[in-house]
């Protein structure tokens, strides 16, 4: 018997509590959770008006910005037909231009992706030391994602530097 299965959303607006028993299970608050208060995190800055008032703010987020980058189109939709967002004076995806995001995503592709919406320079070389879920050697992550020489540097360091005006 062949079945299909729609995974749909069904925790949209439970309660609290509801919500921390989903991530209690299989380590999910680490695997899952951390990436998704990331991009809630994010999204309280942006919606809420602090990227606005602080221009000169910056913000790095942990996760490579979580499932920010991902899930950026949707929140570009939400800001489009919700009247409540409406309050922004522009789209969100152009605030991705105010954050910074480590290279904690374990992922080749999904590092790929995260610099092609963001751009080298507002990434930066991350371990999560000493914590299970970070790079034993982030250096060695970077070696399989492609990247030019130039791009290579500005991660491993040059963006840092620039950032903290060392």
């Amino acid at each position: 018997m062949r079945s299909v299965f729609f995974c749909a959303s069904f925790r949209n607006g439970s309660n609290q509590k509801e919500r921390v028993q989903c991530f209690t299970s299989v380590l999910l608050a680490n695997l899952l959770g951390n990436p998704i208060d990331t991009a809630i995190a994010a999204c309280h800055l942006i919606f809420g008006g602090v990227l606005d008032r602080h221009p000169k703010l910056q913000v790095c987020l942990p996760h490579a910005g979580g499932v920010l980058p991902i899930l950026i189109g949707r929140i570009d939709q939400g800001w489009k037909v919700r009247s409540e967002l409406k309050h922004l004076p522009q789209a969100p995806s152009t605030y991705l231009q105010r954050f910074t995001y480590d290279t904690i995503t374990h992922s080749k592709p999904i590092m790929e992706f995260v610099i092609k919406q963001v751009g080298s320079e507002r990434v930066m070389v991350g371990s999560d030391y000493c914590f299970t879920m970070g790079y034993d050697r982030p250096v060695q992550f970077l070696d399989q994602v492609d990247l030019t020489s130039t791009q290579r540097k500005m991660i491993l360091g040059g963006n840092a530097e620039r950032l903290l005006k060392l």
